[in-house]
């Protein structure tokens, strides 16, 4: 009777283990799936940094181009104005 409580307890005990191992398993599992999770979110965010960077530059490219442009079609404006009065 003392050994089958005995066996009985060795049995339970060995049953919550392996339930643990398993449990452990499953985590490990999870945690590597987070990483890559982690890892991908990462090299996303990277992109869209550089992205925004590059558009961030582009932008300021072009707004300087713009402002030339404006410049240019002032000069132009105030020659045609000035050439209007000397033909006038």
């Amino acid at each position: 009777m003392q050994m089958e409580e005995e066996q009985r307890g060795k049995d339970e005990v060995r049953e919550q283990m392996m339930s643990s191992e398993r449990r452990a398993m499953v985590i490990a599992g999870e945690l590597e799936e987070l990483r890559t999770q982690l890892e991908a979110a990462e090299r996303a965010r990277k992109a869209a940094e550089a992205e925004l960077h590059e558009t961030s530059d582009r932008v300021s490219e072009l707004a300087a181009s713009n402002n030339s442009l404006v410049t240019s079609k002032r000069k132009l404006e105030i020659d045609i104005q000035a050439m209007q009065v000397r033909y006038r």
